[in-house]
């Protein structure tokens, strides 16, 4: 894959990243301070009626999501932050048409 096929982006908020299928890559969330009612979690979807993929949680300053292959989110991708997170970095890349 050519780098210029992913898309990344830092959060700070809750957000759809991806209305179409694509693929979960990486993501790591940051904290400055530990908040155990803290967590971003990741849906197969567009929005938090769907299904979770991942839940990183606020116990750790840092909580990276690295899977050994990429998750195939077939719905989209939307990440919900909630609490005292400083931010997430997210890598994915969106399938063509063809790939589905």
């Amino acid at each position: 894959m050519d780098s210029k096929e992913y898309s990344w982006k830092f959060l700070s908020a809750s957000e759809l990243l991806s209305r179409v299928a694509c693929d979960l890559v990486y993501a790591v969330q940051v904290m400055k301070v530990v908040d155990a009612a803290a967590f971003t979690d990741f849906y197969n979807g567009e929005s938090i009626l769907d299904n979770v993929i991942v839940i990183l949680p606020g116990s750790l300053l840092l909580a990276e999501f690295n899977p050994k292959e990429p998750v195939y989110c077939r719905r989209g991708l939307y990440v919900n932050v909630t609490g005292a997170i400083d931010g997430v970095f997210v890598l994915w890349r969106e399938r063509s048409s063809i790939e589905g």
